[in-house]
């Protein structure tokens, strides 16, 4: 029978095994794989250590609160506690309430003497006074509002309409947004 060759050779194509044995020359891979190798190495006991070392902060730091608790006079803290709780309550009513008190003060300044207001009205929600006034003359009412105007604790002013009285006074409702530290203590 004949012999049907073979698609494995027999014997190894190499003439001898010593050249798979023969040293590689060192990479610039292998320094850097070998660098990246310590270095996370070096970064993980840091790491570890630094881990450690605030592990033992946070102890000595419970250890020094329950002496500090263990000093202090229960009566005392929570009498502290309701007082500072009254504080806060009282600071945050006095920080909401509106006093009206300092607009009458800042009309009676700032209005001239040819312009009259014959009504008042206020809005705490959205800070703003409307005020009907009469003026002698069209000139007072412009001298008026500009006069509101350059005031830095007016935010802004709106004229209406504006129409002749008896006597040939100038009526108009004037709206001003007033500024909230006109509104506080």
């Amino acid at each position: 029978m004949p012999q049907i060759p073979s698609f494995i050779p027999r014997r190894s194509l190499s003439s001898s095994g010593d050249s798979l044995k023969k040293s590689l020359p060192v990479g610039l891979l292998s320094i850097i794989g070998g660098g990246v190798v310590v270095f996370t190495l070096l970064f993980s006991a840091s790491t570890f250590a630094l881990r450690t070392f605030q592990e033992q902060q946070i102890e000595a730091l419970r250890d020094r609160l329950a002496a500090l608790i263990d000093e202090l006079d229960l009566p005392t803290v929570r009498a502290m506690d309701t007082f500072d709780k009254k504080l806060a309550l009282i600071a945050s009513l006095l920080d909401e309430h509106t006093h009206t008190s300092k607009i009458f003060t800042f009309l009676s300044q700032t209005t001239l003497k040819d312009v009259r207001f014959s009504s008042f009205a206020f809005f705490a929600k959205e800070r703003t006074v409307t005020l009907a006034a009469e003026a002698r003359g069209y000139s007072a009412l412009i001298k008026q509002i500009n006069l509101f105007r350059a005031q830095p604790s007016i935010e802004h002013i709106d004229a209406g309409s504006v129409s002749l009285g008896p006597a040939g006074t100038v009526r108009t409702t004037i709206t001003i947004k007033v500024a909230p530290s006109l509104l506080r203590l």
